[in-house]
């Protein structure tokens, strides 16, 4: 009868809808799932998958790799800027102490930057010397502190005797042999 065609027609569309509607949390579930496996994967960009991140890829189906190459596109981004601007300090600093130079020197730019460029290269050049010349002034310092217990030469004199005696000592003894 039209009756039971009506119900069976409802039935039919209750199982469908519950079919339809199953199978779309299927592919949530699904799609869960997977985000969920590639989390466990990538313990390491755990940070990346904040909340925001999340509800991003909820809401448009957002691919995690996506959401961890933004991030580290930024941090990247931000590190190259914090060099940058490192660097641009320091050639700030530098071109001041260039300005100041030129004043104190009275040259030109031109001047001052080949006078820069000669004393780069020549610290290049010297660094070995430079090296010694420390050690040289260290040698110095100690020397000072000596010559204030007594004079550097009379120790000197006194080791060269040392050395003259031990000498003959050791002359005497080969003769003997």
């Amino acid at each position: 009868s039209a009756r039971e065609a009506r119900e069976l027609e409802h039935a039919g569309k209750v199982i469908l809808h519950a079919m339809r509607r199953n199978l779309k949390l299927n592919r949530v579930e699904a799609r869960w799932q997977h985000i969920e496996e590639e989390n466990m994967l990538n313990k390491k960009h755990y940070a990346a998958t904040c909340i925001q991140a999340q509800w991003r890829r909820h809401r448009y189906g957002y691919p995690l790799s996506l959401v961890w190459k933004e991030n580290l596109a930024k941090r990247r981004l931000v590190e190259r800027l914090r060099l940058e601007g490192e660097k641009h300090a320091a050639q700030v600093r530098r071109s001041c102490m260039m300005i100041q130079r030129a004043y104190r020197l009275h040259l030109g730019r031109r001047q001052l930057m080949h006078r820069m460029r000669l004393r780069e290269q020549f610290r290049q050049k010297y660094l070995v010397s430079e090296m010694r010349a420390k050690a040289a002034q260290t040698l110095q310092a100690f020397s000072r502190i000596v010559r204030a217990k007594g004079s550097v030469r009379r120790i000197q004199e006194a080791n060269n005797a040392n050395l003259r005696t031990r000498r003959m000592i050791f002359e005497k003894k080969k003769s003997a042999n």
